[in-house]
């Protein structure tokens, strides 16, 4: 396979419109050709399948619509326990991570088309990544995806946004549009190797432990920032909302977090005393609650644990984790007047932890 045979050359000169730029062959597990993609000018797609008399039937009925590569896949599951199976939105795109010894899929029809028989498809993968294209309705459809192969069980599935500050319709092709020779492809595996790899698992994402700090030298655990927390309402009572998910990470955070409202600012416990957080570190805390939530969520049943799961990575979005955060700032657990932080006129906030003025010890 040649770049030609993936990226079409187009021409000045007039085109019959009905002649395809590109045909895409959609096998069974054992090479049988079900129907075909057919990509005309102008993005424009249409579906086929034979009619057995060598000529098209231009609509597929009942036909079966398996993933794209379904031989490969099936190959790759069935002899290698390592296999990774690269997930991307579109033929062209699968093509374009071949060109790099990926085995690669899509589900035809784009985003939002993936079937419950897809998933079957990949139930026993050792690991899928999704790469999904930048806009809003590929990253639903990458989330849609993960929540589906985390409900069949998948061990390893993780989600690689290559664009993640763009909401254009980048894709993978865009990507890789650098990587022209044999030397820059290997260097373009390297790196999409290296960033799956560092990308969380979701099917393993677990509870961190966390420290207890104190507060001006009482044990934050005896201060009264509001009711306490039921763990079992935490774990299994919150409402699927942006309100259910603040409440949760204040329950979460409690012990090392605090938002000044009046200065609109986080407080971190780092180092033996309250400090300012510079460094995002509710900003992590907040990723480490949703990831916390869809780790519950797997041990859960049916119908809900797909229901939980979809919230879960719906709640990974930049706009839900800042509503998250926006709303949890005024949860009792959290929410501090500068009044309260200097309550004891006799607890000095040093360098090194906290000096009790009143019998100069440091704590």
């Amino acid at each position: 396979m040649t770049e030609r045979d993936l990226f079409p050359d187009q021409t000045n000169g007039h085109r019959d419109p009905n002649e395809p730029d590109a045909t895409y062959d959609y096998v069974d597990e054992y090479g049988a050709l079900l129907f075909q993609v057919v990509r005309f000018p102008g993005k424009k797609f249409r579906q086929r399948r034979p009619d057995g008399a060598g000529g098209w039937v231009w609509k597929l009925g009942d036909t079966r619509r398996p993933l794209y590569r379904s031989d490969r896949i099936f190959e790759a599951i069935e002899t290698d326990t390592g296999a990774t199976v690269w997930a991307v939105e579109g033929e062209k795109d699968a093509h374009s991570l071949e060109l790099l010894d990926l085995l690669a899929t899509t589900c035809p029809g784009g985003a939002l088309k993936w079937r419950p028989d897809h998933t079957e498809q990949l139930k026993s993968a050792p690991r899928v990544v999704i790469l999904p294209d930048a806009d809003e309705p590929g990253r639903r459809h990458a989330q849609h995806v993960a929540a589906e192969l985390l409900t069949a069980g998948v061990p390893d599935v993780r989600i690689v946004d290559l664009h993640p500050q763009a909401s254009d319709g980048s894709d993978v092709r865009d990507w890789l549009a650098p990587a022209r020779t044999d030397a820059e492809r290997a260097q373009a595996h390297a790196l999409l190797e290296q960033l799956a790899d560092q990308a969380p698992n979701l099917a393993l994402l677990g509870d961190r432990p966390q420290m207890r700090p104190t507060l001006g030298g009482i044990d934050a655990a005896e201060v009264d920032f509001g009711p306490p927390v039921d763990d079992t309402a935490l774990q299994h009572g919150r409402e699927l909302t942006d309100l259910g998910n603040a409440r949760r990470f204040a329950a979460d955070h409690q012990h090392r977090l605090r938002y000044v409202v009046q200065r609109r600012r986080w407080l971190v416990w780092r180092d033996g005393r309250w400090r300012e957080d510079d460094d995002g570190e509710h900003d992590r805390a907040a990723k480490h609650t949703v990831e916390t939530m869809l780790a519950e969520a797997i041990t859960l049943d049916g119908d809900t644990r797909k229901h939980v799961i979809k919230h879960a990575l719906n709640s990974q979005e930049a706009p839900r984790l800042r509503r998250m955060l926006d709303l949890a700032g005024t949860e009792p657990e959290l929410a501090l007047t500068v009044e309260r932080l200097d309550a004891d006129p006799w607890i000095l906030s040093c360098q090194n932890g906290t000096l009790d003025l009143r019998t100069g010890k440091l704590r």
